[in-house]
């Protein structure tokens, strides 16, 4: 089990506050992706949840385990969160072959020198490069390696993974073989995912959910098709989907207890549970900001 809650998380860098209430919940065997571009605390919001940065307020807790308590300056290791982390670079140790580099953090452990093969074999299996494992990381290609600190993270069975960009250093072609092996991945260990990247593509084709994030802030939580088809705001919609969703502006008036919308496509009609509003639109306000509501 491995459900993730945070609740109220604020992150501040001096005066810069750069996770503003963030409150996320995500369930055991989700493979969460945090969604949104540079900037918006996407990767901050991955460090608060593998112990590398400490929030100045809120709680988070894993499988109803408080494992951060701003409020009480508690903030448990990283160490004993029982996660890993694939960092976007790949951090292989040079000198060291496949093998040797998955079994280093298990051998740290003290496992037996049987059960540490059985591992290492069974996640290079996983991820399909156990015939890599006599080679060293600069005889292989990038996908290789990626799949190498990958195999590395899910050897201790983690309740937890965590994966910063994992894909952003390589091509393509390598992206898309990537992308079906993170999902086959997910899809026969049942571990918890969180993703994260700036490239919707990936978000929509993996996850079972996504959290779009804006300025520090989570914009809309959902599946990946709920947000392309009812994205909360227009900035949301211009950005999921591809090609890009087309606008159009119209403009909006009240005819009885509909909303009738004229644009350049003809005329639409809304009721106002589906509009989720009760307000009062004034006549003849833009299309666009009806859609914002």
């Amino acid at each position: 089990m491995s459900k993730i809650v945070l609740e109220h998380i604020d992150k501040f860098y001096g005066e810069n506050h750069v996770l503003k209430d963030i409150n996320l919940t995500i369930e055991d065997g989700d493979f969460m992706t945090l969604l949104g571009p540079s900037g918006c605390g996407k990767t901050t919001t991955l460090r608060v949840i593998s112990g590398l940065e400490k929030p100045q307020g809120g709680t988070m807790t894993i499988d109803d385990k408080t494992v951060i308590d701003a409020a009480n300056a508690f903030y448990e290791e990283p160490s004993k969160r029982g996660l890993n982390l694939v960092f976007q670079s790949y951090a292989l140790w040079p000198h060291m072959t496949v093998y040797q580099n998955i079994a280093f953090g298990l051998k740290i452990k003290k496992l037996s020198k049987e059960e540490i093969d059985q591992r290492v074999m069974d996640s290079l299996r996983t991820m399909r490069i156990d015939q890599y494992k006599d080679r060293y990381p600069n005889e292989l290609s990038g996908g290789q390696q990626q799949r190498v600190a990958i195999a590395r993270a899910i050897a201790s069975n983690p309740k937890l993974l965590l994966l910063d960009e994992p894909l952003s250093n390589l091509d393509a072609r390598l992206r898309i073989d990537m992308r079906v092996e993170l999902k086959r991945l997910h899809r026969e260990t049942g571990t918890t995912i969180v993703y994260v990247t700036h490239d919707q593509v990936e978000a929509m084709t993996m996850s079972t959910k996504v959290a779009l994030f804006k300025a520090g802030e989570i914009a809309q939580i959902a599946t990946p098709l709920e947000l392309y088809t009812n994205p909360v705001d227009l900035e949301t919609a211009d950005f999921v989907g591809s090609p890009r969703i087309n606008m159009v502006d119209g403009t909006a008036r009240y005819d009885g207890n509909e909303l009738v919308v004229d644009s350049v496509l003809g005329q639409m009609t809304f009721d106002k549970e589906t509009l989720k509003t009760t307000e009062e639109i004034p006549e003849g306000q833009p299309f666009d900001a009806v859609l914002d509501r």
